[in-house]
């Protein structure tokens, strides 16, 4: 009789054991995972591997170094930023800032001073802003294939002087949007260009030169630069 009691006692604790297992054996834990994928576009160039590059800042940017503020536009076509550049000079520059930097023409204007003597297709520019340097953010005078992407800044032309003599202009800190951007360069009006690898001329530098389609060593690592 005692036997038959314990086990009456015991059945109801085997129950709810068993429909504890069986309701863990029908929980199911559901997990949801996320997955970011982010869409890059590859760039190919002859000779280099392909790469990745957006510009910073869309557009194509004028800075001024004559006018108060340095003031800087950035434009939607390098035309109409050469356009900006050159005072109106120039406005039918190439779309594509490639093709402009190897149209013979267009270089001789834009290198126009009022020391030659003027032609149809040698016009001298405004003497305020006759300076132009243009970085790159691409080698080869390219500029990104996302956003546009080339930074000018203007002024009165270099004085031509030797490149120890002084300097004619200089920029500490190009800005966040074009800091360690840089991979090519160009320089006009009898300007020689120094980039520097940090602000305020320091680091690693590149010497004199009238452009640079490769940055080497600088290359995404230009913060500063003089002209001269």
């Amino acid at each position: 009789m005692r036997l038959q009691i314990r086990t009456l006692a015991l059945a109801p604790i085997a129950v709810a054991l068993g429909l504890a297992s069986s309701a863990a054996q029908q929980t199911t834990t559901t997990t949801t995972t996320t997955t970011t994928t982010t869409t890059t576009t590859t760039e190919p160039f002859e000779g280099k591997k392909a790469k990745t590059k957006t510009a910073k800042k869309t557009g194509h940017c004028v800075t001024s170094l004559s006018k108060p503020g340095n003031p800087t536009t950035c434009y939607d076509t390098f035309t109409a930023a050469i356009a900006a550049a050159t005072g109106g000079k120039v406005t039918d520059a190439p779309a594509d800032p490639r093709v402009a930097m190897n149209d013979k023409a267009l270089l001789a204007r834009l290198n126009a001073s009022g020391d030659k003597k003027s032609t149809a297709a040698n016009q001298p520019l405004a003497e305020d802003e006759a300076m132009i340097f243009l970085l790159y953010c691409n080698t080869g005078f390219r500029g990104c294939l996302v956003g546009g992407g080339v930074a000018m800044w203007t002024g009165r032309p270099c004085t031509g002087s030797d490149t120890s003599g002084p300097v004619d202009w200089q920029v500490p800190y190009v800005g966040d949007e074009f800091n360690d951007w840089g991979e090519s360069f160009q320089a006009f009006q009898n300007c020689w260009a120094k980039v520097f690898e940090h602000a305020n001329f320091g680091g690693a530098s590149l010497d004199w030169a009238p452009e640079r389609s490769d940055l080497g060593v600088l290359e995404d690592e230009v913060s500063s630069f003089q002209l001269t």
